[in-house]
């Protein structure tokens, strides 16, 4: 009966607690060279395969890696990875407008988050930054971005619910205030489904 219990508590019990402290850390000290190795896997035939060979339709059509706010060479990663950096390309304008200047980052390896209710790790895709016009002090938006194939939504659903969790944190929208830094996260991206994470990143640029 002891075994029992002590097995049902380790199942319930709670290992890690989320926190919302947060440090601040140069983006070049954790955005650096690195190699990565990239292998084809079952059911996602694009992951691993360059912008060039991508057999998404009309991706051919536009080049992000001619864009200042890209940072990297190439593309490499899934078909809905792909799909937002298309869908941003098309946004580019319109952010252009509204911001001093904007920049994508991959996350690979990165930056790791935690969950705020059981301190669960997870590293979303991408982090986008943008330095808001207009303002004496430059005010920073951190906005960490998701793309999901709609096969992954449910079970990832928890990372969904923390990302949209972290812009009614207070104390993280703060930590950095007398820089002007703000954290956000968005709604998952899914080229299929676009309607949740277009009206909440239209939101966000309504509000910022």
């Amino acid at each position: 009966m002891l075994n029992q219990i002590e097995v049902n508590l380790k199942r319930r019990s709670r290992e890690f607690v989320g926190s919302t402290k947060a440090t601040k850390v140069k983006i070049s000290d954790c955005f650096t060279d690195k190699t990565i190795k990239m292998s084809i896997t079952a059911g996602e035939k694009e992951h691993g395969l360059s912008w060039k060979e991508s057999k998404v339709k009309d991706l051919n059509l536009i080049n992000p890696t001619d864009q200042d706010w890209y940072a990297y060479d190439n593309i490499y990663g899934t078909e809905e990875e792909k799909r937002f950096i298309e869908f941003l390309y098309h946004k580019s304008n319109k952010l252009k407008q509204n911001y001093e200047e904007f920049f994508l980052l991959r996350n690979e390896k990165a930056i790791k988050l935690y969950s705020f209710q059981e301190g669960k790790g997870f590293e979303p895709d991408f982090i986008l930054f943008l330095r808001k016009k207009g303002s004496e002090v430059g005010e920073v938006l951190q906005l960490f971005i998701e793309p999901k194939g709609k096969h992954l939504i449910a079970h990832d659903s928890w990372k969904q619910d923390f990302l949209t969790e972290i812009q009614w944190r207070d104390e993280i929208q703060e930590i950095f205030q007398e820089d002007k830094y703000i954290v956000y996260g968005l709604p998952f991206f899914n080229h299929e489904n676009q309607q949740e994470f277009k009206i909440a990143f239209q939101r966000f640029l309504e509000a910022n």
